[in-house]
């Protein structure tokens, strides 16, 4: 397919009878991406060749395309324009060379004539100032020449390093849609006094909050004990980044009424996106969230932040599993 990918794409859903939209409901992707995609606007997707490979997997199945020949032809594409981009970067550093020399030798043939009124010839004959100004030309071209290299290799080494992460094709599907739900944590205090002899007696229900295992690929296990008597707690969860998340409670997928399987902070906001779930403890014992992109991301049971270790916040994709306990069932 090599660049005509696109065009291939697009081809093959017009053959099937398939509008953009009705291929957006199959494939659970957003209009806009497909889109761009059947577009070849392929650039749009720098430092995120990971999402786009899984995005092609998914056409690729409802359009029963050989989903290997795409994903190579995708690759092949991005090698292609990664060199081109950096073709392009040489001849613009080359061509401003050149420049920097045309000027140079301008201002190595230039000089001053000298009068036939001068009285003191030491005048015109000082080229000092000359000698200055060819250095400092000399100098700026060669910054100029090496600067222009190290972006183009930074720039090729950071996209290199983009297209060889591998994510889970589970993770990162659906629409582009922005759920976001609310609930507030309760917490209860009780304290008696029947008399100046008694003292008071405080109830709290900050949980316990420990890393029963270590990360190992993107999965990782935490426990959350809570105190004797504590009925519910809230989970809220900070997205920093565009993220799509789905959260399995007690093995299960949750349903949307509890908590909607989608793409997080779509609109990619500075401030991020929070969403808060309120889970009874009776009823839970486990809850793992699907995170496709964790960097940014925190985790709070009753707006106590779960302490990942810095790997763990480095994650691409993600699995947080929770075992909820109390401390009368460890009892």
């Amino acid at each position: 397919m090599g660049n005509n990918l696109g065009e291939e794409i697009k081809s093959k859903r017009l053959a099937k009878g398939l509008s953009v939209e009705e291929l957006s409901e199959k494939t659970m992707l957003s209009v806009a991406i497909i889109k761009d995609i059947e577009n070849g606007a392929f650039n749009k997707y720098n430092g995120d060749e990971a999402y786009v490979k899984m995005y092609l997997k998914k056409i690729s199945r409802a359009l029963d395309l050989d989903n290997e020949e795409v994903t190579q032809s995708y690759i092949q594409l991005t090698e292609e324009i990664k060199q081109k981009e950096l073709e392009e970067q040489m001849e613009r550093a080359e061509r401003t060379a050149a420049n920097m020399e045309e000027a140079r030798k301008n201002a190595k043939e230039f000089s001053f004539s000298k009068p036939n009124f001068a009285s003191q010839s030491s005048v015109y004959e000082d080229k000092g100032h000359v000698k200055v100004i060819r250095g400092l030309i000399i100098a700026l071209v060669a910054a100029l020449i090496i600067a222009v290299v190290y972006v183009g290799i930074s720039s090729t080494k950071k996209s290199d390093s983009s297209s060889n992460y591998t994510a889970s094709t589970d993770t990162v599907t659906g629409d582009v849609t922005t759920s976001s739900s609310s609930s507030s944590s309760s917490s209860s205090s009780s304290g008696s006094s029947s008399s100046s002899a008694e003292e008071e007696e405080t109830t709290t229900t900050e949980a316990t909050i420990e890393n029963t295992s270590s990360l190992s690929g993107g999965k990782t296990t935490y426990s959350v004990t809570f105190p004797s008597g504590t009925e519910e707690f809230t989970l809220k969860i900070h997205f920093g980044n565009r993220s799509w998340v789905t959260m399995d409670v007690n093995g299960s997928r949750t349903s949307a009424d509890v908590f909607k399987s989608a793409i997080y902070n779509d609109a990619q906001s500075e401030d991020g996106e929070d969403v808060e779930v309120t889970f009874k403890v009776a009823d839970t014992e486990t809850i793992t969230i699907n995170n496709s992109n964790n960097p940014k991301t925190t985790y709070y049971i009753n707006d106590q932040e779960i302490p990942l270790t810095d790997a763990e916040e480095k994650t691409g994709v993600f699995h947080l599993t929770l075992d909820i306990k109390t401390a009368e069932s460890e009892g």
